[in-house]
């Protein structure tokens, strides 16, 4: 019961907001340039977290609650690889924001 109930919170916690994110951007397409990086953004950490959680299920499934000894060799190198992902996801989001700011900036300028 417990591994479920952790299964179900990353679920809700790690994909929830991203989902959303990447739903609001799918409902309306644009030519604009932040778009795309938001998108590059939330799917980006879309996948991270799909693998997150699916390694927490192997993780699980195989060895239980002691997953982290046995499986301590291949984990911290999935982990590392993970986490750099979701960093370049962030970044991604972060350039989604400037660029929108720059495009508001020019916009302003112009009318």
């Amino acid at each position: 019961m417990k591994s479920w109930l952790w299964i179900i919170t990353d679920v809700v916690l790690r994909m929830g907001p991203q989902l959303v994110g990447l739903v609001l951007l799918l409902r309306r397409p644009s030519d604009r340039r932040w778009w795309r990086w938001g998108l590059i953004a939330f799917g980006l950490a879309v996948l991270v977290g799909v693998a997150f959680i699916v390694l927490g299920v192997v993780l699980t499934q195989q060895w239980g609650s002691d997953s982290t000894i046995g499986a301590s060799a291949w984990v911290s190198p999935a982990y590392t690889v993970l986490s750099v992902l979701g960093l370049v996801a962030t970044c991604f989001g972060v350039a989604a924001v400037l660029v929108d700011r720059d495009t508001d900036e020019e916009r302003s300028q112009l009318g």
